[in-house]
């Protein structure tokens, strides 16, 4: 768990200076004219929030640090399969693609 001790203190501190103005596609979207026609996501972190919650900066922080989990799993999950199917010999999973052998 102590990897994941930065990106989580990142993600809940990312929550409190969010701004409540619109993100970079939101803002082209109003720009352009065509804001109207998005479609809000039904997802359980749909907006940055935590439904329960409302859209507090406690919400966005915990929305953040569940989103941080997730995709730790994740790619947890991806290089353990990885591993299986190439196996610990592997070059590239073992000592990287990129090492000079000289």
């Amino acid at each position: 768990m102590k990897k994941l001790f930065l990106p989580l203190s990142i993600a809940a501190l990312a929550g409190f200076f969010a701004s409540q103005k619109p993100d970079g596609l939101d803002s082209v979207a109003q720009t352009l004219g065509f804001a109207g026609k998005a479609r809000e996501g039904a997802g359980p972190l749909s907006g940055y929030h935590i439904p329960f919650l409302g859209e507090s900066k406690l919400s966005a922080a915990l929305a953040g640090i569940i989103g941080t989990i997730i995709a730790y799993c994740i790619f947890a999950a991806i290089i353990k399969i990885a591993k299986r199917h190439f196996g610990e010999k592997h070059e590239t999973l073992h000592s990287g693609a990129c090492a000079d052998n000289n």
